[in-house]
């Protein structure tokens, strides 16, 4: 498996490379600087790995970034200004794509914007897979009904919604 990060130069990105090294996952580093890259590669203790300089504004550049990959996680916020170019490469390039945005409003685009493209593309596009959307341990949904995470695989939940990834999507979802 090899998973492109976009963004690979700032903190968000730091914490997804030690992950990805830690789980001995190939990575490619996406970014918009050749040396800001040959940092956070260096930080993250992996220099040797496979680096693509590429802008939102190419397409082309940034969906050739990422043919080799089978998934993208896009790090680089705000993602409103940008965000959606990135799902879009990712798609073009047949890959998974997930992001850390927390913008809502970026959200509900993409549902409304992708959702066709990416069942066309045999792809999976999930957006805010972040502490604030997708459920860890004694987080609250939200809803104001009283539901309450028990464990990190149990959800118990008084609302109908049976797992956190569900629940946190329902507000963005027609």
């Amino acid at each position: 498996m090899k998973i492109a990060v976009y963004g690979a130069s700032g903190y968000q990105a730091k914490l997804v490379l030690a992950e990805l090294s830690r789980r001995d996952i190939d990575a490619v580093l996406v970014g918009r600087n050749a040396g800001r890259l040959r940092e956070a590669a260096a930080s993250a203790g992996i220099a040797d790995v496979e680096r693509q300089v590429a802008d939102v504004d190419d397409h082309d550049t940034l969906v050739a970034a990422f043919r080799a990959c089978d998934s993208v996680i896009n790090c680089a916020g705000p993602f409103t200004p940008s965000g959606r170019r990135v799902v879009r490469a990712a798609i073009a390039a047949g890959c998974h794509y997930v992001d850390t945005a927390g913008e809502q409003l970026y959200i509900k685009s993409v549902f409304d914007t992708f959702s066709d493209d990416a069942e066309r593309a045999g792809v999976t596009v999930i957006p805010a897979a972040n502490d604030a959307c997708v459920g860890h341990r004694r987080s609250r949904c939200g809803c104001g009904r009283g539901c309450t995470r028990r464990s990190t695989r149990r959800w118990r939940s008084r609302c109908g919604l049976g797992s956190s990834t569900a629940h946190s999507g329902r507000s963005v979802r027609p």
